[in-house]
């Protein structure tokens, strides 16, 4: 899946982009999606700054989207 097509699949559930980051700045308070190769990593900063992994070595493209979905 490429940056535009995980971009638009986001879009879908009609979730604001300030709550998320595709291949940006990480900053707090927001879901980060990174494209690594062919797969996508997901994790989550808080308002403190820590770091919540969801999917950290995810082969599974639709995983990645998925388990986004799921905890929203």
């Amino acid at each position: 899946m490429s940056t535009e097509e995980m971009k638009t699949r986001i879009e879908e559930l009609n979730i604001p982009s300030r709550y998320y980051s595709i291949n940006g700045n990480i900053a707090s308070d927001r879901y980060i999606f990174r494209q690594i190769y062919t797969y996508w990593g997901c994790f989550y900063i808080d308002e403190r700054g820590n770091q919540m992994d969801f999917c950290d070595t995810c082969k599974d493209n639709e995983g990645v989207y998925m388990n986004y979905a799921n905890n929203n």
